[in-house]
């Protein structure tokens, strides 16, 4: 985890000028006018009017559907018999003629020129991808009425009504209402044809029908709601809950009040962007303990030409940097008419300050003399972290910024900070602190993704097939509806297998939780009130039937990975190689120094060694379910990278290294070319630094490169001995039968291709980069070269890999800051496959991963950091197959169950947010 209160690098400013991508800024402007709106919902739908471009009329509208929609709806039903459709179709054919319609004449030209790209792009417009699902449901109907009623039509018929019906909801503007109105006599008429009612309207059969639905989207709702594609591509674009409860808490706050707010929402639900529409009004200062999470607001911020400010390893307020958005007193370059230089000590125009717990009080400090105290907000960003130990260096810092603090208005933002009641000392200590003070409670638990948790044997973990004992499941069953974050982690398919089963079965005894009681509408039926619904029924079931209904439903169970037995052979010698290549390149300090134009490094290739016999044997290791990342169950890891998060980094990365199985004599060459690198680039470095220090002298001395533009004898034989050096530099790169779920290595391992699988992306530059750094062990640059980087406090090292297969992993003593960075590039832009990070480097990572493993030596975890950890999981923008897979199950229990534990980070929040200081 990042943690060093240090200044920004030259890197981390770059990083923060590179601008969000288009989606983004849609998503971030609507935060920041949701300040205003709290309600503002963006939809990009495209209908026939914003398709043609053609402005909004009646007349225009019944026109596009006597065009383009009732042909196509009148073929639809020539063939249906259902009375109440057949009532609509003869109302459409009496329907007055198009040309009786009068239109603009430049309408009438644009629309007959669009004619064929209408007909070109009917998928990309609303109302057609609409007509889409009716001609699915009268399909459906024609059946029924033909009695041809089974188990798929009733599929067929649910999961297309439900789609429109969800589709519906969204706030698509100008849709033809001609077409909306057709669409809704369908629905009705299914519901009614699906409860076997016919063509008759009756009331019975639209709530047969109803449940008949119900039933089929519950059983399938992994398919029919969190995986429906239709569902999630036509929703609105509008704030979470909980963003909508904070920025209303602003907008209505009293005159001369206080305010603290105790914010919980679930991770990657967008609390770190909130501060941006808080800025509309309020000058925030935006505290982070690690620093990764305040650079990407900064980034966003600036993106969206917020103006921002930097408070990082300050030890005055003269260390304060403003970012160019926010300079009101500066130089220009008098050629480029650029901001040359910037007064940091007038910043009266900044909105936002981000600034890390070291130099809270001077941002603080800073920002009171520009702004009045009732005007700030203090946002601190996930104030436990730390917490979850007894002692940490930072906890004086803390300690000190509570007591020191004099900013009334204060958001404590966090996705498992404590309950109120169990931080009532730091409340209290607040009240007695300031005048006026409205506490607020902001408690969400929205979330529009699962994540399901993998046992260690490979099987999906639910509670009810993880608790035998009658009174545990009770427990979890009511600690799950106190603490709703975790039904972001109840698997949606789990969760419908066990109602569906129940419900069959005849478990329920209470009436009003059977399926057909529960809910009333189609549109009850989502994701987060299935699961609802689900922990309902745990904690109705009869004490005395669960022994048998657990085994039940243990003994169902299948693994949740098919995976495929691992070859016992070894690959083929003749498949085996590994490529060393010189490399060509322009002198990096001659153009620094000469104006050179900058040129890549390319790979010349001079020799080929192979085939390679492997030497020696791989130490056996336990065959475990879904954790051999690098061989057979690599394929198992798809649409994204995974993290692994473990206290043993070494030991872990020296697990994949073996598992591996990279031939004795591939990792020796590896070594080998990597060491005689290192040596070079030592060199290359030390003659780069003796150049730079001789051409500096020749400057004082006013004799750099003479009049006649010569370089000095001596630099020009050192220039030359770099670029020999330089010339002598080896490219190593793996065979892609080695680097996971490549097509040989899926093939290597499977015998077949899994087109969804994850694989890396790295640049030949970045690989490069990498293998020539010099403070940086071989273990990690072998383990690069197959896709993963590694979060450690021990990355740097000498040699790590002996002399045989089992190549031990060595543990060094500083991080290399080169590496780091470079990692959290990759890491950012998803290319890596895997990374292997310390449990606390939860706290130090923004980024979006679709699977994780947690180790085995995670088993002390408290609940929230575990929380944390799983929180890494599923922050993508769409659905994807998000797992966390455990390699111990008391982890999972101690998830699902009532902490015996007393919750350390409250004890430690009422131990240092507590000051002496009287109200200001």
């Amino acid at each position: 985890m990042d943690l060093n209160q240090t200044k920004l690098s030259r890197t981390e400013w770059n990083m923060i000028e590179q601008p969000v991508t288009p989606e983004e800024t849609r998503i971030l402007q609507l935060i920041i006018d949701g300040y205003n709106d709290v309600n503002i919902k963006q939809n990009t739908t495209m209908t026939m009017f914003s398709f043609t471009k053609i402005a909004y009329s009646e007349d225009m509208e019944k026109k596009f559907y006597q065009i383009y929609f009732k042909d196509e709806i009148l073929t639809m039903l020539k063939k249906c018999n259902n009375k109440v459709i057949l009532e609509m179709m003869q109302q459409i054919g009496n329907e007055s003629s198009c040309a009786n319609i009068p239109i603009k004449r430049a309408d009438s030209i644009r629309i007959e020129h669009m004619a064929d790209n209408i007909g070109m792009n009917k998928e990309f417009i609303f109302e057609f991808v609409q007509l889409g699902f009716v001609k699915n449901i009268i399909k459906a109907i024609n059946k029924y009425d033909n009695n041809d009623k089974n188990d798929k039509n009733d599929n067929t018929l649910a999961l297309n009504v439900y789609t429109l019906i969800q589709m519906n909801k969204s706030s698509i503007p100008q849709k033809n209402k001609h077409v909306q109105q057709f669409v809704q006599t369908v629905i009705s008429s299914a519901i009614i044809v699906g409860g076997g009612g016919g063509g008759g309207g009756s009331a019975a059969g639209e709530t047969a029908g109803m449940y008949t639905m119900i039933r089929k989207i519950v059983e399938n709702a992994p398919e029919y709601i969190e995986k429906n594609k239709y569902i999630i591509q036509y929703a609105d674009v509008e704030l979470y809950q909980h963003q909508k409860k904070l920025f209303s808490v602003f907008n209505n706050k009293k005159k001369d009040s206080a305010q603290l707010i105790l914010y919980m929402a679930p991770t990657g639900t967008g609390k770190t962007m909130s501060p941006l529409g808080l800025a509309q009004y309020y000058k925030v200062i935006f505290v982070c303990v690690a620093r990764h999470v305040g650079l990407a607001l900064a980034r966003s911020a600036i993106s969206m030409h917020k103006k921002v400010a930097f408070a990082f390893g300050c030890d005055s307020a003269g260390d304060i940097r403003l970012h160019y958005f926010s300079a009101k007193e500066y130089t220009k370059n008098k050629r480029s008419g650029m901001i040359q230089k910037v007064d940091n000590a007038v910043g009266d125009k900044v909105e936002i300050m981000i600034c890390d717990i070291k130099s809270y009080l001077c941002a603080m400090y800073y920002m009171i003399q520009f702004h009045p105290l009732d005007e700030i907000v203090t946002y601190w960003d996930e104030p436990t972290i730390t917490l979850d130990i007894e002692n940490h260096p930072l906890h004086k810092t803390i300690s000190s910024n509570w007591q020191g603090n004099k900013i009334p208005n204060m958001v404590l933002s966090c996705a498992t900070l404590p309950r109120e009641d169990e931080i009532l000392d730091v409340i209290e200590d607040f009240r007695q602190k300031f005048d006026n003070v409205e506490i607020h409670t902001i408690s969400s638990f929205e979330s529009k993704k699962s994540v399901s948790l993998v046992t260690k044997e490979g099987y999906m973990a639910a509670p009810h097939n993880m608790f035998p004992k009658y009174s545990d499941l009770l427990d979890c069953a009511k600690h799950c509806e106190e603490n709703k974050i975790l039904l972001k982690y109840i698997d949606l398919q789990e969760a419908s297998k066990f109602i569906t089963f129940v419900n069959k079965e005849g478990y329920l005894n209470s009436e009003k939780l059977k399926l057909e009681y529960h809910f009333q509408e189609l549109s009850d039926v989502t994701m987060n009130s299935v699961k609802m619904y689900y922990f309902a029924i745990l904690q109705e079931m009869p004490a005395e039937t669960w022994p048998q209904l657990y085994n039940s439903l243990v003994s169902l169970r299948v693994p949740a990975f098919t995976l495929n037995a691992t070859p016992t052979s070894s690959v083929p010698s003749s498949q085996i190689h590994i490529q060393f290549a010189k490399n060509v390149s322009v002198d990096r300090a001659a153009s620094r120094n000469e104006g050179a134009k900058l040129s890549r490094t390319i790979s010349v290739p001079v020799q080929q060694i192979g085939p390679i016999q492997q030497i020696g044997s791989i130490q056996s290791t336990p065959q475990i379910t879904g954790i051999l990342l690098t061989t057979s169950d690599a394929f198992t890891l798809n649409d994204g990278p995974t993290i692994y998060l473990t206290e043993d980094v070494d030991k872990i990365a020296k697990f994949y290294i073996q598992q591996s199985k990279i031939p004795e004599l591939l990792l020796t060459r590896i070594h080998e070319s990597i060491s005689k690198n290192n040596t070079l680039n030592r060199e290359i470095d030390k003659l780069t630094r003796d150049i730079d220090d001789i051409l500096a002298k020749d400057v004082l001395k006013e004799t750099k490169l003479g009049k006649d533009h010569r370089l000095p004898p001596t630099v020009i034989i050192m220039r030359a001995r770099c670029e020999s050096l330089r010339s002598q530099v080896d490219t190593v790169s793996l065979d892609k039968s080695f680097i996971p779920n490549t097509r040989e290595h899926q093939m290597k391992w499977t015998k077949q291709i899994h087109p969804n699988s994850f694989v890396s992306n790295l640049d030949d530059d970045i690989v490069a980069q990498i293998v020539n750094l010099s403070d940086v062990s071989s273990s990690w640059k072998i383990l690069l070269l197959m896709g993963i980087g590694v979060f450690s406090s021990t990355i740097v090292g000498g040699s790590s890999i002996s002399e045989s297969a089992t190549a031990s992993v060595a543990v060094a003593a500083t991080i290399s800051t080169d590496y780091l960075e470079i990692m959290k590039k990759l890491a950012y832009e998803q290319k890596l496959y895997l990374i292997i990070a310390g449990s606390d480097f939860v706290f130090g990572t923004n980024y979006s991963f679709c699977h994780g493993i947690i180790g085995r030596d995670l088993c002390n975890m408290t609940q929230q950091k575990t929380i944390q950890c799983i929180g890494r999981v599923g922050r993508a923008v769409i659905q994807q197959t998000y797992t966390v897979r455990f390699r111990d199950d008391e982890i999972l229990r101690n998830l699902f169950l009532p902490s015996s534990n007393v919750n350390l980070e409250a004890v430690n929040m009422c131990k240092l947010f507590a000051t002496t200081t009287t109200k200001p």
